[in-house]
């Protein structure tokens, strides 16, 4: 399968779609964010894939270096949308599919220290003139020889990125960005009915001159199965206390649910994907 991807680094006169093979045993849907490797230098910049096609194409295409979505951030819908929005405010294909993503979306780094398959008298001999130095690589040996950079930044307070710098120019140390995507999930609380039916029936019987409130959760719930809290409390015209009851007496019970942020349709683009002149 190839990918047809918008790239982070496109400047707009030159601005398109670029193909690359997706390696085996790697999932890449339209929608998502990868990462390749572009242009002569074949720099590892951010992408966006508008489109997936058979790998029908006898070019000698580069493959995509890693996923950083698991799943589509963007429906089809979304991305005819960027389209119409790159034509019509004269942006990049990239710039166009970002301000479409969920807030919260954004792709961040974090940077693995490692130390070099070195002596360690050998390391420690290198480092001697520099404190910070030689802190950040007895940082490291004392925690298997790997670290993040945050948490090296509680060993040595000032001047951190100088000394990691100057231990990477050494080979002393190796600088690993991993790239991580930060998608905060929108959850929901739903109700469900915890009773069976025999003392749902009981209780309602009991309580419908009472407490309609209660009961009429109650028969929602039945005749609809599990509802979102504030759907149920809104059709049933009831409040949170009397779902709170249903609750402490082991009627209902409420659990908590990941929703998609895209939905089909979410987003239509206008009939004109192509602004006129007019």
């Amino acid at each position: 399968m190839i990918v047809r991807v918008a790239v982070d680094s496109a400047a707009y006169a030159v601005d398109r779609f670029f193909d690359y093979n997706v390696p085996d045993g790697m999932f890449v849907s339209s929608g998502m964010r990868v990462s390749v490797p572009f242009g002569k230098s074949d720099k590892i910049v951010d992408a966006f894939v508008a489109e997936t096609a058979d790998s029908l194409d006898e070019r000698e295409l580069k493959d995509v270096a890693a996923v950083a979505d698991s799943d589509p951030m963007c429906s089809h819908e979304m991305i005819e949308l960027g389209k119409w929005m790159r034509n019509k405010y004269f942006c990049t294909y990239y710039q166009a599919f970002r301000l479409l993503l969920p807030p919260g979306s954004s792709i961040k780094y974090k940077e693995i220290i490692k130390l070099c398959d070195k002596d360690k008298d050998v390391i420690m001999e290198a480092t001697k003139n520099s404190s910070n130095q030689r802190a950040v690589v007895q940082f490291l040996f004392d925690n298997n020889g790997i670290s993040t950079y945050t948490e090296l930044s509680g060993v040595v307070n000032t001047r951190l990125r100088d000394a990691v710098n100057k231990l990477a120019e050494k080979e002393i140390i190796t600088i690993i960005k991993k790239r991580f995507s930060v998608v905060r999930k929108k959850t929901v609380r739903v109700a469900s009915l915890a009773a069976d039916y025999d003392t749902l029936d009981v209780y309602v019987n009991e309580f419908r001159g009472k407490a309609p409130a209660q009961v009429r959760i109650l028969e929602l719930l039945s005749d609809e199965g599990d509802i979102e809290v504030a759907e149920l409390l809104e059709t049933a015209s009831a409040g949170y206390k009397s779902l709170e009851i249903l609750i402490r007496k082991g009627l209902v019970c409420i659990y908590e649910k990941n929703i998609s942020r895209i939905t089909e349709g979410e987003y239509k683009p206008p009939d004109k994907l192509i602004p006129t002149m007019e």
